[in-house]
Order: C-alpha cells, then structure tokens, then sequence
C-alpha cells in the first residue's frame, strides 16, 4: 500500500513539473515575442527616417516679392493704390509732370499697367507739421484710402521753425490719426531732399530715421543715391533749396527701383 502512494506522488509531481515547465516555457515564448515585435517597430521607425533624411525634407522655396508685387496679388484686377504725402518737395513747380511720384508712376506703370495702378499726389506745401494737423490735409490722405502711404515728414518745413522734439512729436500725432483710420495700409517713411552744406538739417533727419526705425516703421533713406551735402555737385540737383528736374529724376529711380525690388 505505502508502495502504491509512493508511487502516485512521483507519478503527481512529474506532471506537476512538466506542466509547470510548459507555463514557464510559453510565458518565455510570449515574452520574447513582444520584445521582437518592439524590436521591428523600433528598426521600421528608424528607416522611415533615414529614408527621409536621404531624400531631403519637404521644403517649398519662396521667393520674396517686392511691395507692389505683394500688393498686386492681394488685389487681383483692383488696382493698386498709392498716396505720395508731403511737403513741396513732391512737386516740381516748372514741370508738375516732371515730379518724382509722377515719374515713379509712370515707371510702376511699366512694370504693372496702367490699369492696375492708381496714384494720388497730397502736397502740403510750405507747411509746418503744426500747421498740417491743424488743417484738413490728413483728411485727404485717408479719403485717398491708400494701399501703400508714401510720406514724407515735414522735416524740411519745420527746420528753423520747429525743435526736432516737437517735430517727432507731430509725426506721432500724424500717425496716429493716419493709422486709426488706414489699418491695413503700408506705410513708408522718407526724408525730404537734402541740402547743401546744411548744419543741423542733416542732425534732425538722422533723428527722424532713429525715431522712424525704433518706432517699427519702413525708413527709405534715398538721402544715399545723392551727393553728400559738403559736395558742390549735390547744387546741380537743387534749385532755391528743393529739387530740380535732375534731383526729381535722381529721388524717382531710387524711390521706383525700393517699391519693386524684392522685400525681406
């Protein structure tokens, strides 16, 4: 009897082991399996990745367009508007066609058509900047509901007649009630013409270049394609302290070859 119990438990406890070792075994079978699985997606991942990097990443080059190229994609078949605000130096009194927002016109003409480009020309003359917010010119200058301002501070006017404090002053005021009213609308900023042999004129345009940049808007200083103010030669594009036809031509090119060259 002792022998027949002795030998059931052997015979139990070898099923027991085989059946435990099957367990282990598969559980080891399943282990390795989800660590191979790990191990391919991992490999898979890293030849997407490589293959990416072999052939390049995806990039679509651009090419920056110049202002009036910009402006004439948002507007389609509308015209492009431009307003030339300033002082008298906008206008050449001998030959009014011969001013160089009308040359420039004429230029962008050429390079668009004359069917997509509208321009309007405000002259405050002899004004002070003082004088200018106290009249109704900036009523113009929004009626003209411009896509592209080109303005010119009163700097020339105000020299002898206005603290440069006082003419920066203005200009904040000026372009606060212009920007109230022309939100989409692209400012530019430019000096008046130079003068010759000039001494604090050339100080207070520095200083409107300082404010104009620090102040995060579009200076165009066309004072460089001009002779330097201590050179005679900048007197055969003046005549009585503004520009003559030579100096309209000079301030044209420059100003025609800014609004259709490429912007960063």
């Amino acid at each position: 009897m002792k022998k027949i119990i002795l030998l059931c438990a052997i015979i139990f406890s070898s099923l027991f082991v085989l059946a435990f070792s099957h367990l282990t075994y598969q559980d080891k079978l399943q282990t390795i399996a989800t660590e191979a699985n790990q191990g391919n997606s991992g490999e898979i991942t890293s030849n997407t990745t490589a293959q990416n990097n072999d052939n390049g990443p995806s990039v679509v080059s651009t090419t920056p367009d110049s202002l009036i190229d910009s402006w004439s994609d948002q507007k389609e078949e509308d015209p492009v508007l431009i307003t030339f605000f300033g002082s008298e130096s906008l206008t050449y009194e001998l030959n009014t066609e011969a001013s160089w927002p009308n040359i420039v016109t004429e230029n962008l003409q050429q390079y668009l058509s004359p069917a997509l480009l509208e321009t309007t020309i405000i002259d405050a003359g002899a004004d002070s900047s003082l004088e200018v917010l106290e009249s109704d010119v900036l009523d113009d200058v929004i009626a003209s509901q411009p896509d592209i301002l080109v303005f010119e501070p009163f700097m020339l006017n105000n020299n002898g007649e206005l603290l440069i404090n006082d003419s920066l002053e203005s200009l904040e005021n000026m372009l606060s009630i212009i920007e109230s009213e022309l939100e989409n609308t692209d400012i530019i900023i430019i000096p008046p013409n130079p003068l010759y042999k000039a001494v604090n004129y050339p100080t207070q345009v520095e200083e409107l270049q300082q404010y104009v940049e620090e102040n995060g808007y579009t200076y165009v200083n066309h004072w460089v394609a001009w002779p330097e103010s201590e050179d005679e030669v900048l007197q055969e594009y003046l005549e009585d302290g503004l520009p003559n036809e030579e100096g309209h031509q000079l301030w044209a090119t420059y100003m025609t070859d800014f609004l259709t060259s490429e912007q960063e």
